[in-house]
């Protein structure tokens, strides 16, 4: 019994014994199988090219070859003392590494490029060396060997975008107006021309002095800031880091806001209702905004509720600036700034008796502060007074074919229009009117248009025509008159008589669009 367990205990070490040399072996055949498949990688082989072409660099000939002496630098680099050494630098630094390029090929070619933080020095092409090799039925590969590895030395024009407030230099020479390409709001867009180097040497300050980091990709610089410019309607707010901030007022009622920073700012967006956004960039903003100008009997609401306080302004109406004394019933006017941080917030207005006024959609401004015009003059007003024959008069009276006192009667004592026509009817400038003699017609081209009701003792009405006349000099001339004409109902007779009538109080010059 003890001589058959001395046998299977020897039958069994031998079986360990091989099966163990076995798997070592089958363990050393496929790690040798996998040092293969790693070595025939494509970027193994393009990354012998980068150290030969760094070799070759080294070797005398090799930059005469490729042109590096008959480049010609620019002035951020004509003070470079050793292009060659640079260059050589550059291809040997830690941060220089092998990445295969997107340039179409064959199933037997690879291409790399040798690129320093993206920035290319050398391309590389590899060829296939025989067939596709599979082992263990999983690993395939194919050897590769180096075909051509060249240096890649031409000028790169490189941009760069940065707050106006920012300064900026290459190599120690400041970048200024000759690099300034243009400017978009608050940033300077520059051209950097014909760099045959990585720009290494890149110092961006702020206006406080303080260093910005950059980075580059492709032919692109950008400066490691946050510099946002928007603009807004004047009825919203910005904060910036729970600061109230500033921005510029524009002409068009908006207001701009330009913010630099080199931390991320925190920059909060917020209305008169409520809502605010934190904005990190873009233009695309929930929002429904609106300047109105009505009379101030008429009401506006905004989203279901009445406009916030501080987006309401109580003004005179300013076409009868001149004649308010005598136009006590013309509403004031109320302005409204509403802006409202939600898309298609309901704006609705409603006039002096209730009714709601149509808005014309997508508009952004709405000037209501008179009634519609007509071309049609209401018949009450119209057998009071011919305001043609009133305008026509002015026109006579100007060239000295009409005295004062056959005008006056029309024009309502007490205004400064007819403090003008009286001071104007003994000044000496009407000496100056040329001689001539009106011709037959006279007026041509009559149109009377655009009434408006301003109230209930005031209206305006548009009125155009041309006065022909005939020079001493031999010349005829037709003087176009293109006015807004003023009419209040008043009584400004010292009669003692409660007798109105309506009288011509104002003009206003129309003038051609784009004037």
């Amino acid at each position: 019994m003890t001589r058959k367990k001395s046998h299977f205990g020897t039958f069994y070490f031998i079986y360990v014994l091989i099966l163990a040399l076995a798997i070592a072996g089958l363990s050393f055949y496929v790690r040798s199988i996998l040092k293969e498949f790693e070595a025939a990688q494509p970027e193994v082989t393009a990354e012998k090219g980068r150290e030969q072409l760094l070799q070759e660099a080294v070797q005398t000939g090799f930059f005469e070859k490729y042109g590096f002496d008959k480049a010609e630098y620019g002035r951020f680099e004509s003070g470079i003392e050793n292009p060659a050494r640079t260059f050589t630098g550059l291809l040997g630094s830690e941060e220089t590494a092998v990445v295969r390029s997107n340039q179409p090929h064959e199933e037997t070619e690879q291409y790399f490029d040798i690129q320093y933080k993206g920035f290319t020095l050398g391309r590389i092409k590899l060829r296939a060396v025989g067939d596709m090799i599979t082992k263990l039925g999983i690993f395939s590969y194919r050897n590769w060997e180096l075909e051509k590895v060249e240096p890649v030395f031409a000028p790169t024009d490189y941009s760069l975008s940065l707050p106006k407030s920012f300064t900026a230099s290459l190599n120690g020479v400041e970048i200024g107006e000759t690099e300034l390409k243009n400017s978009t709001g608050n940033s300077n867009n520059y051209e950097l021309k014909g760099l045959y180097f990585y720009p290494e040497d890149l110092q961006i300050s702020s206006p406080e002095g303080e260093k910005v980091t950059s980075k580059v990709k492709g032919g692109r610089i950008t400066a490691d800031v946050y510099n946002y410019s928007l603009t807004l309607p004047s009825a919203l707010d910005l904060t910036l880091n729970g600061t109230p901030f500033q921005g510029e007022a524009l002409q068009s009622g908006m207001v701009r806001y330009d913010v630099v920073s080199i931390q991320k700012p925190e920059l909060v967006i917020s209305d008169h209702y409520g809502n605010t956004i934190n904005y990190e960039g873009g233009t695309k903003l929930p929002m429904t905004f609106a300047d109105i100008v009505v009379p101030q009997t008429y009401s506006v609401s905004v989203d279901g509720r009445g406009p916030a306080a501080a987006d309401v302004l109580l003004s005179e109406n300013p076409e009868i600036s001149s004649f308010r004394d005598f136009a006590k019933d013309v509403p004031m006017l109320t302005s409204y700034k509403i802006a409202i941080l939600k898309d298609d917030a309901a704006i609705e207005i409603k006039d002096g008796s209730g009714s709601p006024v149509e808005l014309e959609p997508g508009l952004h401004s709405y000037d209501l502060s008179a009634s519609k015009g007509t071309d049609e003059i209401p018949a009450d007003i119209s057998a009071s007074v011919d305001v043609l024959t009133v305008a026509h008069n002015w026109s006579l009276f100007l060239t000295q074919d009409l005295s004062f006192a056959k005008l006056s009667p029309s024009l309502l004592n007490g205004s400064s229009h007819y403090s003008f026509a009286k001071t104007y009817s003994t000044s000496i400038d009407r000496a100056f009117t040329s001689k001539h003699v009106l011709k037959n017609p006279v007026f041509t081209n009559d149109s009377v248009r655009n009434f408006r009701r301003l109230s209930d003792t005031v209206f305006s009405v548009d009125i155009s025509f041309e006065m022909n006349m005939h020079l001493a000099n031999g010349l005829d001339v037709a003087n176009p008159i293109n006015d807004r004409f003023y009419f209040v109902y008043a009584d400004d007779t010292n009669n003692g008589k409660n007798d109105p009538a309506w009288k011509w109080a104002a003009m206003i010059e129309i003038l051609a669009e784009g004037e």
